[in-house]
């Protein structure tokens, strides 16, 4: 892409990007229709916005949610906030109706700790916000009101560099989420290290269908391509889960060259997309498929790579990369064109002794991925518990310094304080350095230690990799004690069958011959009910949660849930509304049964596969 000079600030660039008429955002919904936005056109309209959100009494420094399912509307709204100096908190929108009840619990959550002087969401989501935003002291304003509001006038004020730009909510994949406050130099300097860095030689012209509440949608997808004014497709997301075929089209129409998604995505492209969709695509375009938010199995690369190579895909398209919210986004990535690469070692000295060597002759091998070197400008090291800087090939902490390191976590001095040491992110991953590359094996928090053994949760996972019926990626495995305080592990898996005794003396069956441990219980979940963060990643804490105080269970026992089930939590929305005191549309709560009937009828609960709580992400 070559040198370009980046601006200080997320406003700076909008104000750049103020003039230019021939790029911008494509925004495509479900139908594959696309509403092109010159960047010209975008700023406009988030200049307009900007006004009319003063005009509410707003101030800078306010906080402002933002619960928009819409993408076009989402972007513009997020970027009249930065430009009006609010601070804008996105928060994702609920999935469906039969989420509603969890997804009202994590939405007061995170705006009792935000604290938002008002919402900004669409008339559907109204009726669940009434009481949480009393709680909260907050005015909702949908997006409808917000566009019919008269123009106010709007001059953007200087923004200082360090300003907080926005909070940005951490998944919750092992715990509460937390507000991460990110500065308009975090963004800037991360955005320029992924734009400048690992993308400089890419003219890039993307295609995404993440979510835009969620980090790796909004800054890798959106903000990195306004500051450097370069094209890109945005894929609704709900469209994607149900026809990844989808984002491939819109790679190969438009010759996109860079695409960023889960895990869980390159598995369900793998599953959903047949012969007759790849002999329709040229993806030799592909340079960048970069993978990432969660930990990277190689089977489910191998598997990605050989399934398009029909396509022409490119072997090293294939970008491990990893990063997190704490660090504004990227943290370390496999450079273009380069093929990723991987390590084979022994399981039982990487698991028990916390060494990354060769395989001895006859000993159990575990395949570690490589997330390749860190960002430019930014230093990364593995510590022991005493935060002191291992060597290769140990593995302890991974822990990083450098400009995208985030100020902390909002209202939350002592998860700040425990977190972001002198300067340094301590992350709670795991993993090892080896000739500069980082391979991350988990989370410290998420361990599985049983007589005194280690295993990560995800060696356990992966190695059900491939065992029919279990569903790719939606597998939780944990310890917990038992009333004598003996640990015992558990498996929590997806898997569309009624044989659930049959998957049960499978599971235990392979961990038993792939690790030698002994796997206590095995808990079976129709599609869809396995708890997922919002991008997508499953929520190991709170799976574990779940199964200990027999939700799960009770879940998976009772009936799945019926038409008039919907139709009479629908009554009780139009209730909380008021008895029709707003604007809730009717039509929109038929649509949204017709849909939950549909895929009631098409998969045994919601064919998720790590969406959403759509993340997922």
């Amino acid at each position: 892409m070559g040198k370009v000079s980046t601006p200080p600030t997320v406003l700076d660039a909008m104000i750049t990007a103020s003039d230019v008429v021939d790029r911008g955002f494509t925004f495509v919904d479900g139908a594959a229709q696309e509403r092109f936005m010159s960047f010209q056109d975008l700023v406009a309209t988030a200049f307009r916005q900007a006004g009319r959100l003063q005009a509410l009494g707003l101030a800078p420094g306010d906080r402002v949610a933002l619960i928009i399912p819409g993408q076009s509307a989402f972007v513009t709204t997020f970027l009249a906030a930065l430009a009006a100096r609010l601070v804008p908190v996105p928060i994702y929108p609920p999935s469906s109706l039969a989420k509603v009840e969890n997804w009202r619990q994590t939405t007061e959550g995170i705006l009792r700790v935000a604290g938002p002087a008002a919402i900004v969401t669409v008339d559907e989501v109204c009726p669940l916000l009434w009481s949480a935003a009393s709680g909260a002291n907050a005015k909702i304003v949908t997006v409808a009101q917000l566009a019919a509001h008269p123009d106010a006038p709007f001059a953007p004020a200087a923004v200082d560099p360090d300003e907080l730009a926005f909070l940005q909510f951490t998944s919750g994949s092992t715990g509460a989420p937390r507000g991460v406050m990110v500065t308009h130099r975090n963004i800037v300097e991360n955005c320029t290290q992924i734009t400048q860095g690992f993308l400089r030689p890419i003219d890039i012209t993307g295609v995404s269908w993440l979510p835009l509440f969620h980090d790796m949608g909004l800054i890798g997808c959106m903000l990195g391509p306004l500051l450097v004014l370069r094209p890109i497709w945005f894929l609704d997301t709900l469209a994607f889960l149900k026809r990844p075929s989808l984002w491939f089209d819109l790679i190969h129409r438009h010759r996109a060259n860079i695409t960023f998604a889960p895990q869980f995505a390159f598995a369900l492209a793998v599953r959903r997309v047949g012969a007759s969709d790849l002999a329709k695509w040229d993806l030799s375009c592909l340079r960048v498929a970069g993978c990432g938010a969660e930990p990277i199995a190689a089977d489910t690369l191998r598997s990605f790579a050989g399934h398009f190579a029909a396509a022409g895909l490119r072997s090293d398209a294939l970008c491990p990369c990893y990063g997190l919210a704490e660090s504004t986004l990227m943290a370390t990535y496999t450079p273009v064109d380069a093929p990723w690469q991987s390590q084979v070692v022994d399981a039982d000295r990487l698991l028990q002794r916390g060494e990354a060597g060769p395989p001895a002759a006859g000993a159990k091998a575990i395949e570690i991925v490589s997330c390749g070197t860190p960002i430019a400008e930014h230093t990364l090291r593995i510590v022991d518990k005493r935060g002191r800087a291992l060597p290769d090939g140990r593995v302890g902490e991974i822990e990083i310094q450098g400009p995208s390191v985030a100020n902390g976590y909002y209202a939350d001095p002592d998860a700040t304080a425990r977190t972001f040491v002198s300067g340094r992110l301590r992350t709670g991953d795991l993993g090892y350095l080896m000739r500069g590359q980082l391979f991350v094996t988990g989370r410290e928090r998420d361990l599985v230690i049983v007589n005194g053994r280690n295993y990560a949760p995800q060696t356990i996972e992966w190695a059900l990799h491939g065992l029919p019926p279990i569903r790719a990626g939606n597998v939780v495995a944990f310890a917990y004690p038992d009333q004598h305080g003996a640990e015992r592990v558990a498996i929590v898996c997806e898997a569309p069958t009624s044989d659930v005794a049959g998957v049960e003396r499978a599971v235990q069956a392979r961990i038993n011959e792939e690790l030698a441990l002994i796997v206590n219980d095995v808990l079976v979940l129709r599609p869809g009910m396995l708890p997922k963060t919002t991008s997508g990643k499953v929520q190991r804490a709170k799976t574990r949660a779940l199964f200990l105080d027999g939700t799960l269970r009770r879940r998976v026992q009772a009936k799945r849930p019926t038409r008039m089930t919907h139709l009479l939590l629908l009554a009780r929305l139009r209730w909380q509304a008021g008895l029709g005191s707003m604007r809730y549309r009717i039509s929109r709560g038929r649509q949204l049964l017709r849909r939950s009937a549909r895929q009631d009828e098409s998969r045994p609960v919601g064919d998720h596969a790590g969406q959403a709580d759509t993340k997922g992400a």
